[in-house]
């Protein structure tokens, strides 16, 4: 069995005693990446981009019906060269058609920059978390944890789409 993004329980926001700062940044719906790039010189570092078949809680998360596959795209976005944000995305395959086909092939382009063009997506439901550094992919397991973490239900173009995002330390110490 394919493991679920993150492989954890994901709650409501409003059941985790936050900071202002951090309530602002998780529960914030616009795009990430836009925020971001305000903060200094963005870069993408994709380390991995596979298609896979998708886990019962993230198909259920999806709203899709099981066996579906996904591809899946795990990044890490670096601000001023300090990595900032995990990311790990679940792109259903059946949502990678007409004017979505442009997903599956963005090379280093952030993910948000293109799901938040016009008309940009729609982020439906919202889900936090902690992770422990052990959940992270091993180049980032040196980070102390938990990390605040995220999962977003994304609507372009009436397809759905998974994005999760860890917060890491050094995102935390330019925003705070």
């Amino acid at each position: 069995m394919t493991a679920t993004l993150f492989s954890t329980t994901w709650q409501c926001p409003s059941d985790f005693v936050l900071s202002r700062t951090e309530r602002d940044w998780l529960e914030d719906t616009s795009s990430l990446t836009a925020k971001l790039s305000r903060l200094g010189n963005l870069q993408v570092e994709v380390f991995c981009q596979k298609r896979q078949p998708l886990a019962n809680d993230d198909a259920g998360f999806l709203g899709l019906a099981l066996p579906a596959d996904g591809l899946l795209r795990e990044v890490i976005l670096h601000v001023d060269s300090m990595p900032f944000v995990y990311a790990r995305s679940l792109l259903p395959v059946t949502s990678l058609v007409g004017d979505n086909a442009s997903l599956a092939h963005l090379d280093d382009k952030p993910l948000g920059s293109e799901l938040f063009k016009t008309p940009p997506a729609q982020r439906l439901r919202l889900e936090v978390c902690r992770l422990s550094s052990s959940q992270l992919p091993k180049c980032l397991q040196h980070s102390p944890g938990p990390h605040l973490s995220r999962r977003s239900l994304l609507i372009k173009h009436q397809q759905p789409f998974m994005v999760a995002e860890c917060f890491l330390p050094a995102f935390w110490q330019r925003v705070s």
